[in-house]
């Protein structure tokens, strides 16, 4: 029994001390690789990437090894580089990748240079990925995504928290989404729509989203949460696509929707219950009202201020 206890802290021990940092500099000599993908390449899992303020022209930086954490430091310990490292990424493909869980990527700049509709900035699309946090990252993607996460009932519990996402399609994209959260950040100038999130109990809160087409949609699911947001000049504030009674089963609480509301505020959809509301969905896409609306009961008299977002 005494060898038994004895040998069970000291494996725990050495796998704790296995997790190591790796740092990354665009120039070299200041650090232990000049590339992100070669930092990675050279992980494992629970590594701690660090990389210093630059500029890095890559693309399809893919994470596969669980718990990695890639951060971005506004610093060079070598010149005087500041701010966040900029990561420019070609267009037609994925900037950063999530393959894996227990991820974390934070503190960069991330642009898009050319390509096309459906790439995205940070992306998941394995469905196999949970527990993942995208945080602090200014993001721009003309014409894609800005963060895409395509899920299922094997993924979720990932948070999208006090990101900058501008002049984008879509700004944060969450397909079929168990249990995430996206709160704190900005959202602005997207031609499609600021966030769309579809799946089961996501909560969007906290967020200021303002001057895009849409400004969020729910297309599809149940028991996901829009509360506390501002919605501000957006072209349409709200909206919801959904099958027979699901949109009942969403809650818009507490936002405010660009200007005091005297009374509760209405949010409009469309019900997918039989081919005529398909037809008449396909005909007037665009329009306001295809059948009766959902309420935030008691919205928002003045815009809230969003820590992190001042």
């Amino acid at each position: 029994m005494f060898i038994g206890t004895a040998v069970i802290p000291l494996v725990s021990s050495e796998q704790a001390n296995s997790k190591k940092i790796i740092t990354v500099d665009d120039e070299p000599g200041d650090a232990d690789y000049t590339s992100i993908k070669e930092a990675l390449n050279h992980s494992s899992p629970g590594d701690t990437i660090e990389v210093y303020s630059g500029t890095y022209n890559e693309t399809n930086i893919d994470i596969k090894e669980k718990g990695i954490s890639l951060i971005g430091l506004p610093y060079d310990p070598g010149n005087n580089d500041t701010g966040q490292p900029i990561i420019r990424w070609q267009g037609g493909e994925t900037g950063i990748i999530i393959d894996a869980s227990n991820v974390k990527i934070s503190g960069f700049q991330i642009i898009k240079m050319g390509g096309g509709p459906y790439d995205a900035c940070i992306g998941s699309y394995s469905g196999r990925g949970f527990n993942n946090i995208i945080s602090n990252n200014t993001l721009s993607c003309p014409g894609g995504r800005g963060i895409d996460i395509i899920g299922t009932f094997l993924s979720g519990h990932d948070v999208v928290s006090y990101n900058r996402v501008d002049t984008c399609e879509y700004g944060i994209f969450i397909l079929d989404g168990f249990h995430d959260f996206v709160f704190g950040n900005r959202i602005s100038n997207c031609s499609g729509e600021g966030v769309e999130i579809s799946g089961v109990n996501n909560t969007v809160y906290d967020n200021t989203i303002e001057n895009n087409n849409y400004g969020l949609i729910i297309s599809g699911g149940i028991l996901n949460h829009v509360r506390n947001n501002n919605f501000i000049n957006n072209a349409c504030q709200g909206f919801w696509v959904t099958l027979i009674i699901g949109a009942v089963m969403n809650r818009w609480v507490h936002n405010y929707w660009g200007s005091p509301q005297l009374k509760p505020y209405p949010i409009y959809g469309v019900n997918f219950f039989g081919i005529v509301n398909i037809i008449v969905f396909i005909m007037t896409w665009g329009q306001y009202i295809f059948t009766r609306p959902v309420f935030d009961w008691y919205p928002a008299q003045q815009p809230f201020d969003i820590p992190g977002m001042r």
